[in-house]
């Protein structure tokens, strides 16, 4: 019997070390779909001009940067990412994808925050925090009836047209976010292998 218990602390120590190498650094959090996954939801919702959005209308060449974020409207973190991804567009589009970032903010949130700074990709608006919630990131520690009920833990997935996660990129806080320098070397680095 000892040996047995001995056997299986060995084995499960094995396998929760193999899958914790399994992520890499740059994805630290333990929530949505993983790698290979398809989108858990079809990704429709307006953008900041009103236009109802889908995948196809917001995937470039090689995919789609989706950044779940908190808040353009009110978090300080949100908006400072928000306003570094429009200053790093250029190289994105390079690499053949378009970045999308998606909040529970209302319309006008978006469209106010999009023309203040100058936004030149897509802010959607997920009002009701449907797709939040498909994809498994609803933050928890906001319940019914606070401001921030509906907000995302936030992550960066790259996704492929196809709608198929080929990189997750996300941090242990909401107070510090993906790395884009990190984000852009990762996407170089898979540039002809399919994702």
């Amino acid at each position: 019997m000892r040996a047995t218990q001995v056997f299986l602390l060995g084995w499960i120590t094995v396998l929760a070390a193999s899958m914790a190498a399994a992520a890499p650094a740059y994805d630290k959090l333990d929530r949505g779909p993983r790698v290979g996954q398809p989108l858990p939801v079809k990704l429709v919702a307006p953008d900041q001009d009103g236009k109802i959005r889908d995948l196809a209308s917001l995937t470039g060449k090689r995919g789609l940067l989706l950044v779940f974020n908190r808040s353009v409207d009110w978090c300080v973190y949100c908006r400072a990412q928000a306003v570094d991804w429009n200053r790093r567009l250029g190289e994105v589009r390079a690499l053949g994808y378009e970045v999308a970032v998606i909040s529970y903010d209302s319309l006008s949130a978006i469209k106010n925050f999009s023309e203040g700074r100058g936004i030149k990709y897509t802010l959607l608006s997920d009002k009701g925090s449907k797709i939040i919630r498909a994809f498994g990131l609803l933050n928890e520690d906001h319940p019914p009836g606070t401001f921030g009920h509906g907000i995302p833990h936030p992550i960066v997935f790259a996704i492929d047209p196809k709608g198929v996660i080929r990189h997750r990129f996300s941090e242990a806080s909401y107070r510090r976010r993906p790395d884009i320098d990190v984000v852009l070397k990762v996407l170089r680095s898979t540039k002809g292998n399919g994702s």
